[in-house]
């Protein structure tokens, strides 16, 4: 919903509301479009976000236990497209609902990368330390990581964080052996360095 500029108000740029909401700054563009939070445009056509509505959104954030908070988290795989993942997304938030779930924020992360260097996968280990968040939903396990899964299961426990699978068949094996192969050249090249 557009607002129209109030004198008051003080009015942040995307990547500060979304700093102050532990969001990324996309979540917050599709939130203002999907209405969930109001937002100005500049002259220039800029989104600005009244701090007032970032206080509101943390406000009900807080009335959400963090039991029931959940993010979804999304790996968005080498020949796969928006429509896909779209899908995906909507299973997940499905799946969520029936857990009487509230999904906090929708996590995709793009291509490969090993273990945690997905820009993703960073973001949402620093909602599990920031203990925001009770559940993680994936579509399976291997999302976060083929290889190295059981380390990030053993630091989500930790945070007495859970992983909720929509689906527990395994996955392709060659996206193992592609992660597997990607995390044996980034050991040597380390070693070679």
């Amino acid at each position: 919903m557009v607002l129209t500029m109030s004198e008051e108000e003080i009015y942040l740029t995307p990547k500060k509301a979304a700093e102050l909401l532990g969001v990324h700054p996309l979540t917050l563009y599709r939130w203002a479009k999907s209405g969930k939070i109001k937002y100005i445009r500049t002259p220039g056509g800029r989104f600005r976000y009244p701090l007032s509505e970032i206080k509101r959104i943390l406000q009900q954030e807080e009335i959400v236990d963090r039991r029931f908070r959940a993010v979804i988290y999304v790996r968005m795989y080498p020949g796969e497209d928006n429509n896909i993942v779209n899908k995906r997304i909507e299973k997940l938030k499905k799946f969520a609902k029936e857990r009487g779930l509230y999904i906090l924020d929708v996590i995709v992360d793009t291509g490969g990368g090993i273990c945690s260097k997905r820009p993703g996968l960073q973001k949402l280990l620093e909602l599990v330390k920031r203990k925001s968040i009770s559940t993680i939903i994936v579509e399976n396990r291997s999302d976060i990581s083929s290889i190295c899964y059981w380390i990030f299961d053993e630091f989500f426990r930790a945070f007495n964080v859970t992983i909720e699978e929509f689906s527990k068949e395994k996955r392709d094996s060659k996206r193992f052996y592609q992660e597997l192969i990607d995390f044996l050249i980034e050991v040597l090249q380390r070693e070679v360095t």
